[in-house]
């Protein structure tokens, strides 16, 4: 399968502030390192960002964990806030180990389970 990466960043507008949404749909393995890669190449070239990450039907384990755990670190200084859909079961326990692993972005991190709740956190100050 040929994936085009940077057709999985898009960019709408809500409340009158632009957030940057990533789809990580049903990835694993390279593609889903490969997304994080172009997507740490995005961010990093912004800054305070408002982001929505989309993990729903992907799979996390192993390398690609560890891979998170170096983005997450990585991107940190450029997001004002970073929401994630698709955060069920097992993943919760993931996102918290990436959380710890990064560097303490609990306040700024928040699992959703609507893209509607995601937003209007999002924009909330």
């Amino acid at each position: 399968m040929n994936i085009d990466f940077k057709k999985r960043i898009t960019i709408e507008k809500y409340n009158n502030e632009l957030i940057v949404y990533f789809d990580f749909t049903k990835l694993s393995g390279v593609d889903f390192i490969t997304m994080l890669n172009v997507s740490e190449k995005y961010i990093t070239s912004k800054s305070n960002l408002l982001i929505i990450f989309d993990v729903s039907g992907s799979t996390i384990y192993g390398e690609v964990l560890e891979e998170a755990k170096k983005f997450a670190k990585v991107i940190k200084n450029y997001r004002r806030k970073s929401a994630l859909l698709g955060v069920l079961g097992a993943k919760k326990i993931l996102l918290q180990s990436i959380l710890f692993f990064s560097g303490g972005m609990q306040s700024k991190v928040k699992a959703f389970e609507t893209k509607e709740e995601a937003l209007d956190w999002l924009v909330k100050i």
